[in-house]
């Protein structure tokens, strides 16, 4: 095993196991399987949205609009409120779709770091495998985001509740210097804070996921033993965030232009296939009712799906490449994985002969 990495001397053999993975050779089901990985673990690269800029336009502007657009919003919402015991149901099955989706993040967490670091992706072998590390995973999560939200329900939530209550709120104006400065004050330890949320969920991913995969222990156990070695090299530790943070920038450049192309490109055939079904529909006669919309939600959660596994495909690279990453540099800290990340070259008697010889 070498000695410790640096967090730039790590970039090179990740960037060389991650072309021996996807590249040499070149394997289809391979890659594919490991776009469902960054499907379900939401490792891919989505182009951002400019939706929210239009908060910026002028008040005149939006006067301006035709009157058939500015009601348009409000006779959807009156449309859509007829089939509100369906409308029901679809949010009921997004939010249990929302929580599976969650569990099979945690548990697919680990077959990411075991795929990277076998060079093979076995998802039906994977998920029971892993299964107990991704409950244990998971509950860490959770209990992480209720700490999260408890927080920031005293330290942003409380001091509204009361500006609300004292009527400082409805009196805005009056008290705008008295908003500020409380605004600010709450604002300053709140991104602190969710900052160190931020650093704890990254250790988490990629150094204490390592140690419960390798040791087969739960979250607890993983957090106990990674302490110690974070303590005894918290300069270094603190060179791997600040590096990855770069990395993530450079990769969110480049993946995020590749990504709004393939987006750009994927959108035609699936708006060609939209429009078609809509004339359909139309030339058959079909209403709104509960059968057409349950066939649109249908429609458009699959094209949804379609978009997301495509861009994952994309982003596959991107996601081995930081797996990598963290396996380099922390396997050579970590003798339990360093050995499967850097293994002993053969010895010249463990060599076998040639034929010929």
């Amino acid at each position: 095993m070498p000695p410790p990495l640096s967090a730039i001397d790590a970039v090179s053999p990740a960037f060389e196991q991650t072309k021996r993975h996807l590249f040499q050779p070149f394997r289809l089901q391979f890659w594919a399987r490991l776009a469902v990985v960054a499907m379900t673990t939401g490792e891919f690269a989505f182009p951002g949205s400019w939706g929210g800029w239009n908060h910026w336009f002028p008040l005149s502007r939006q006067k301006r609009l035709s009157p058939i657009f500015a009601e348009l919003p409000k006779v959807i919402w009156e449309r859509m409120l007829h089939f509100w015991p369906l409308l029901a149901v679809v949010a009921a099955l997004t939010v249990i779709l929302a929580a599976m989706w969650i569990y099979m993040a945690c548990v697919f967490r680990f077959i990411l770091f075991d795929s990277v670091l076998a060079g093979e992706c076995d998802l039906k072998a994977g998920w029971p495998l892993w299964k107990p590390q991704g409950l244990s995973y998971l509950l860490w999560k959770i209990g992480l985001w209720l700490v999260t939200a408890a927080v920031a329900a005293v330290v942003v939530g409380i001091p509204l509740l009361w500006a609300a209550v004292t009527g400082i709120l409805r009196n805005a104006r009056s008290h705008m210097a008295l908003l500020i400065l409380g605004g600010g004050s709450l604002l300053i330890p709140m991104l602190v804070f969710l900052t160190a949320v931020a650093l704890i969920s990254l250790l988490a991913q990629d150094f204490v996921v390592p140690v419960m995969a390798v040791e087969k222990v739960g979250v607890l156990e993983g957090w106990r033993r990674f302490v110690p070695m974070l303590r005894r090299e918290a300069r270094a530790y603190t060179g791997y965030v600040l590096m990855k943070i770069v990395l993530m920038i450079g990769t969110a450049i480049f993946f995020g232009i590749a990504s709004f192309l393939a987006f750009l490109v994927l959108m035609i055939p699936l708006g060609v296939f939209g429009v078609g079904v809509f004339l359909a529909a139309r030339a058959a006669g079909l209403g709104f009712n509960y059968y057409t919309f349950s066939g649109g939600v249908i429609l458009a959660g699959g094209m949804i799906s379609v978009i997301i596994y495509a861009l994952s495909v994309v982003f596959t690279p991107a996601m081995v490449f930081f797996q990598s990453y963290a396996n380099h540099f922390f396997g050579s800290r970590y003798p339990a994985l360093g050995v499967r990340v850097f293994p002993a070259p053969l010895s010249p008697q463990a060599i076998p002969p040639s034929p010929t010889a």
